[in-house]
């Protein structure tokens, strides 16, 4: 008897109802239902949280993209408060100037009546050509015979290539070159490469207007070098090649331009060098023309007062013996910009240093020297204007038709978040329609909402300090009531202003206030700068309140985004939202415990049950048993 208890004691902590009858499982699970909605309560709590973070980033993100097409401070075409935009100008297409207007340039007509000169940097130039052909590099009177039959060489014209051969040895030299003319000119074209031997007897190879350049073959055991040639060499620069490799010297450079020190080595490539320079602070830009074989170094700065001071210090990059053809010194050779402006007579020479200046808020660039009139008209920007205000109602409008909703949907609290067992017996589309019904609502009366949305219908209703003008009176109107502040534009009311009262209309929106913006106004200067401020200005401001990621003096950033943070900035962890949401993770983690430890206890008392009612069985029969012996 006591072995058999011990079998279904043991044997498992769950033990159905097989002494008792009784559907323990069931009994089990439905005594857990009301453990299980507890739990099910949390995760709704928790889904509703993370909902309404949802919507409030939401929200953050339409602001911000409002601020980027209303106020890109990096696209002057979308801020609305960019000055550029208000003028325009009008200019016959030229080859010789271009002009652009800002908003407090004088509308009228201006003329450039002569371009006497325009602005040039200081240069200096290589005095010869720097690679000036392939030269060889030994004297060819000390072979007694050019062992060259069998040899054959690749050479290479303006990327095309072409293959060289030597059929014959020659035991006299001005024979050779003139049989390396010949295959030269039948396979490159007459006269496009020449060769010649120089003083030393070394060969010369010269390519005019063309890059040229000699290979060894490899079918060829007799190499270039047998002449004195070096393999990959070429007629002009090999920029990415090294010094040693274009000039075959190996030695340590270093000099000075504009008192900035260079050092580097024959190992070093060309191409280095000049992209060293360029990117300095000598500010100097160093370019190399293939065409006429020279280096030229530029002044970044135009005009007469533009210099170069190169000093030499070791090798021959530059100085008396400089392989670019480049001694150095100071050069001084720039020029200003000189010309006639709203000048009939031409009776006083305005002169600039560079070719691109501004005077009396018109940007002018120079291009060419002119002794025609040209002639330009500055004029307001009436259509840009309108089109610039209109956008910017248009997404205002979007903007608040979007808090308002938030604020005035009326939640149905019928339709609370889905728990896992009610999506299992719903469709993809029905769980869809049910949460998008849950989330209506779920910023109702928000505060920070309503209080956004009343900043931005007083920033409207509120006068712009010190002009004589209203909304109302330019065309743009709004109902705070039957259609929920948004407003609206009569266009024939609102162009009519812009073109008789056009800086006052813009004043309307764009004026800046003599207070600048911080996080940390007194309340006189908020008051200030709110009164002074166009209304495109304050919605602004209104906005930067409620998302800027900046801290204030007391460690604050914006409302909303300390309510409920961003991502990809440390406010995505630190918001009052999220640490609600991991109160209630902590919560629920609790609950699922608890619910654990409760299943525990009720298998372990339906077990105890059944054990004792199996040990009373097995009493009951052994009794039995000994009362029928």
């Amino acid at each position: 008897m006591s072995e058999e208890v011990s079998t279904l004691e043991y044997s498992s902590s769950r033990i159905s109802g097989l002494a008792s009858g009784l559907d323990t499982e069931d009994m089990i699970e439905n005594l857990m239902k009301a453990e299980r909605q507890k739990v099910i309560k949390i995760e709704q709590e928790l889904t509703y949280a993370t909902w309404q973070q949802d919507a409030y980033r939401g929200v953050i993100q339409t602001l911000s993209d409002f601020t980027k097409s209303q106020f890109n401070l990096s696209d002057n075409s979308q801020n609305i408060l960019s000055t550029t935009n208000l003028k325009t100008v009008d200019m016959v297409s030229n080859a010789y100037v271009t002009a652009m207007a800002n908003g407090d340039a004088a509308a009228g007509a201006y003329t450039i009546n002569e371009i006497l000169q325009t602005a040039k940097a200081s240069n200096v130039t290589s005095n010869t050509a720097v690679k000036n052909g392939i030269s060889g590099s030994d004297d060819l009177s000390l072979l007694p015979t050019i062992d060259i039959s069998g040899m054959s060489f690749y050479a290479r014209l303006d990327g095309e290539q072409y293959e060289i051969s030597f059929d014959q040895n020659y035991t006299d030299r001005a024979v050779f070159i003139s049989d390396l003319q010949a295959k030269l000119d039948a396979e490159l074209g007459s006269g496009r490469v020449t060769a010649s031997l120089d003083l030393n007897n070394e060969i010369q190879l010269m390519a005019d207007n063309s890059t040229f350049q000699i290979l060894d073959s490899s079918e060829s055991v007799i190499k270039l070098d047998y002449l004195g040639l070096r393999s990959g060499d070429m007629s002009i620069l090999n920029l990415k090649g090294s010094m040693y490799e274009n000039f075959g010297s190996n030695e340590d450079m270093s000099f000075k331009i504009n008192g900035t020190e260079f050092n580097f080595s024959g190992s070093d490539s060309i191409e280095t060098i000049m992209n060293t320079i360029n990117e300095s602070a000598a500010k100097v830009k160093m370019t190399y023309n293939s065409i006429t074989d020279k280096m030229t170094v530029t002044s970044a700065k135009t005009g007469s007062n533009s210099y170069i001071d190169i000093e030499n210090l070791t090798g021959s990059f530059f100085g008396e013996d400089s392989l670019l053809g480049i001694t150095g010194g100071l050069t001084k050779n720039g020029q200003d910009a000189m010309f006639y402006l709203n000048d009939e007579d031409k009776t006083s020479i305005i002169t600039r240093s560079s070719n691109t200046f501004t005077i009396d808020n018109i940007t002018y660039t120079l291009k060419k020297e002119t002794v025609q009139a040209i002639e330009f008209g500055v004029e307001n920007n009436v259509d840009g204007i309108y089109d610039s205000i209109k956008s910017f109602i248009d997404e205002y409008n979007s903007v608040v038709s979007e808090l308002t909703t938030h604020v005035l949907q009326t939640r149905d609290y019928d339709y609370e978040p889905l728990s896992d067992e009610q999506k299992g017996d719903m469709t993809e589309k029905q769980i869809a329609e049910w949460e998008a019904t849950a989330k209506e609502g779920i910023l109702k009366s928000d505060s920070l909402l309503f209080n956004m949305l009343s900043e931005f219908r007083t920033a409207f209703t509120s006068a712009v300090e010190n002009l004589n003008m209203t909304f109302g009176s330019i065309g743009i109107n709004t109902s705070d009531y039957t259609n929920n502040g948004r407003i609206s534009i009569d266009e024939t009311v609102l162009k009519g202003a812009i073109e008789g009262k056009f800086e006052e209309v813009v004043d309307m929106f764009t004026r800046q206030s003599t207070v600048e913006y911080t996080r940390d106004l007194s309340a006189t200067d908020a008051a200030k700068r709110f009164d002074e401020n166009g209304f495109a200005q304050r919605v602004n401001d209104i906005i930067k309140k409620y998302i800027t990621v900046s801290r204030d003096k007391n460690g604050n950033k914006g409302f909303l985004i300390e309510k409920a943070g961003v991502t990809d900035d440390a406010s995505d962890d630190t918001n009052m939202l999220t640490k609600r949401i991991n109160d209630i993770k902590a919560k629920l983690e609790e609950a699922n415990d608890d619910m654990d430890d409760k299943e525990k206890q009720y298998w372990s008392r339906f077990t105890d049950l059944e054990i004792a009612i199996q040990k009373m069985n097995t009493q009951s029969s052994y009794v039995t048993s000994m009362m029928e012996q």
